[in-house]
């Protein structure tokens, strides 16, 4: 299944996981180019498994995922939430959640990639000129050809502390309901029933 958003000229093929997998016609595209053709999450190197997904409105998409078995997470123990907004570029906020009753942790890793391909390249499976990425101050900036360029940004997002208990910042989650989410190392360890919020645009 495909899932399509748009507004105006800017509008989103992705597959019902949410991914753009880089092949066929998948991509956001601005006005008949298409400027990320791959975006794709992995948990531990491996797929999400998918849940359900729709569009609540022409230029939002909700996709509802869990995880694969995983070393340290039964199957489905994790619930992957990517809601998107398309307005002359994309928004999307990603909430992980722990329904398990112990401690889970693992590694959420987003791969993503632009070739600036006119639709009508796309269509015809012709590939434009492209230059190397180069990283200006951990954001991703990909450089076309033509001087068009795909800016790629992660913001993290932590939920408010519980009422009467003050905003911690642990190097680690060794409970269950604690109030915040874990340290910002790659591998996350999330505590049970803990939500845990990003933000990308």
């Amino acid at each position: 299944m495909r899932l399509v958003v748009n507004e105006d000229t800017t509008f989103l093929i992705a597959a019902e996981t949410g991914d753009i997998p880089g092949r066929a016609d998948y991509g956001l595209y601005y006005e008949d180019t298409r400027f990320l053709s791959r975006y794709e999450i992995r948990i531990d190197g491996q797929p999400p498994v998918y849940l359900s997904a729709h569009a609540p409105t022409p230029k939002t998409a909700v996709h509802f995922l869990t995880n694969p078995p995983l070393p340290s997470a039964a199957p489905a123990q994790v619930a992957l939430i990517r809601r998107r907004l398309v307005s002359r570029g994309l928004r999307e906020d990603l909430e992980v959640v722990n329904y398990g009753q112990a401690d889970a942790a693992f590694e959420v890793s987003l791969h993503f990639d632009a070739d600036f391909a006119h639709i009508f390249e796309v269509k015809h499976h012709t590939e434009a000129p492209r230059q190397a990425p180069t990283r200006r101050r951990g954001t991703l900036v990909v450089i076309g050809g033509d001087g068009r360029n795909l800016r790629f940004g992660l913001r993290r997002e932590r939920p408010p502390p519980l009422p009467g208990r003050p905003l911690l910042r642990p190097a680690r989650c060794p409970g269950p309901h604690l109030p915040v989410p874990c340290s910002d190392r790659p591998t996350k360890k999330l505590a049970a029933d803990h939500p845990v919020r990003t933000g990308g645009r």
